[in-house]
């Protein structure tokens, strides 16, 4: 991993972010924008993963839903499942989807050593970062989304 511009050398900058009761991280590179939906269309056929289709700032999404992503088989992943849930869409630099998560929290600067392997049952992980007590499990953007950028 590299460093990101902002922070020490040796450290990369993620966006944090909850998703089915846990910590997860993205590069902050990565992020263009967050927004709350206003509405959230089917999308017959679609992947599981996917929640649907949104329409932000004139720009139509997939939306992929993270906790289906990160937890398939699991229980009704949907935002309305947990009433205290206010959902989110994190908006990505090139790409035409989007990721529904429960909350953002923080954008938090990771020392690059400090990354662990993989810990937990959630997929796409590529790294863990335990601090505090706390545990930041890292995530592969494009595994997570379904593969290449569309």
């Amino acid at each position: 991993m590299t460093a990101t511009t902002g922070g020490p050398p040796g450290t990369r900058l993620y966006l944090t972010f909850r998703a089915a009761g846990e910590r997860f991280g993205l590069p902050i590179e990565r992020i263009r924008g967050a927004h709350r939906p206003k509405r959230i269309a089917p999308l017959p056929g679609a992947p599981r993963t996917y929640a649907g289709l949104a329409l932000i700032k004139g720009e139509a999404l997939g939306v992929v839903d993270a906790r289906r992503a990160l937890y398939p088989g699991g229980e009704d992943s949907s935002p309305a499942a947990a009433t205290s849930i206010r959902p989110v869409l994190l908006l990505f630099e090139g790409d035409s989807r989007a990721l529904l998560v429960d909350r953002v929290d923080e954008i938090e600067e990771v020392d690059v050593s400090a990354i662990l392997e993989p810990r937990g049952t959630a997929r796409h992980v590529v790294g863990t970062v335990e601090r505090e007590g706390r545990r930041l499990s890292l995530l592969d953007l494009e595994s997570l989304l379904g593969g290449g950028r569309e």
